[in-house]
Formats: structure tokens, C-alpha cells, sequence
């Protein structure tokens, strides 16, 4: 109850955040994002070639790919609130002001299903009480998509003493 009242409140946060900046600047955005950080994870195992420590590897490439698609982010992002702002006039920038909050609210959903579901995977932990207790993650999860279950079957592999539990499974 607790949890679905605060994802209420960050959805309506976020969705106003996202009605600000509008579709095309958010859409940009995570573009940039995505790009910058496929280029950044690029980089960063080019940088890190014949490395013997793991946890090194590992570092540079979260860190590199946090930078470069923070800067992709940012750069795709004004260009977006640019073509918002010059374009866009009127009834226009009122849909595109309307789809960039939609946007930013579909992009909390799948944000906040992935780290559900990964708690979830967690052998028995205190998180796992309050999100089977939600409405939302009991409303939301039977309709999650198949990529994600194919994921949570590729951890279950990875890690076979987790108890990983999706509806889907």
C-alpha cells in the first residue's frame, strides 16, 4: 500500500517532469542515453583489453558507460528541447508536451518492473514483502513482457540457487 502510494506520487512527479521537457527532447534523451552508453561500454572494453582483475573491468565499464550516456543524454537532450521550443507552436507543443509525460511515465514503469524483478530474483530478502504486497506489481506483472522473462531465465542459469519468481515461470 506504502509503496504503490509513493510509486503514485513518483509517477505524477515524473510524469510533470517529462510534460516539461516534451517527447521529442525526451525521446531524444534516451536515445542519447542508450547510444552514448552502447559507445561508452565500447570504449571502455577497447580501454580495458588484457585486464587480469574482473572487479577493475567491471568498474570501468559501469563508469564509462554512466559518463558517456549521461554526455549522449545531455547532448540529444537540448537539440530535443530546441526542436521543442523553435518548432512547436500551439497545439503541437501541447502533444508533444502530452507524449513527453506519458513517455517519462512508461519509461518509470519498465525502470521500476526491472528492479522489482530483480529484487525479486534475490534469495529471501525484506524488500520482497512490500513488493508481493503491491497492487501495482501484482496488476503489472502478469502482463510483463516476454524479453524480460527470457532475461530472468538467462539469470536463473547464471545464478541456480536463486529462487527467481515471475508469474510467466
Amino acid at each position: 500500500m506504502v509503496l504503490d502510494i509513493a510509486i503514485g506520487a513518483l509517477a505524477f512527479i515524473i510524469f510533470v517532469l517529462g510534460y516539461r521537457a516534451g517527447f521529442i527532447s525526451s525521446l531524444l534523451a534516451l536515445v542519447g542515453y542508450v547510444g552514448g552508453g552502447l559507445l561508452g561500454l565500447e570504449l571502455a572494453i577497447k580501454f580495458t583489453h588484457g585486464w587480469d582483475s574482473v572487479p577493475k573491468v567491471i568498474g570501468v565499464c559501469a563508469l564509462s558507460i554512466l559518463i558517456v550516456g549521461m554526455l549522449g543524454q545531455n547532448l540529444l537532450r537540448v537539440i530535443g528541447k530546441g526542436i521543442h521550443k523553435k518548432l512547436f507552436f500551439g497545439p503541437l507543443r501541447w502533444v508533444d508536451s502530452i507524449l513527453g509525460g506519458g513517455l517519462a511515465v512508461i519509461r518509470l514503469g519498465i525502470g521500476l518492473y526491472i528492479l522489482a524483478a530483480v529484487v525479486m530474483a534475490l534469495p529471501n530478502n525484506s524488500l520482497q514483502k512490500p513488493i508481493t504486497d503491491s497492487w501495482s506489481y501484482a496488476h503489472i506483472e502478469p502482463f510483463a513482457p516476454k524479453i524480460l522473462s527470457d532475461v530472468i531465465s538467462k539469470v536463473k542459469e547464471i545464478i541456480p540457487n536463486a529462487s527467481l519468481r515471475t508469474s510467466q515461470n
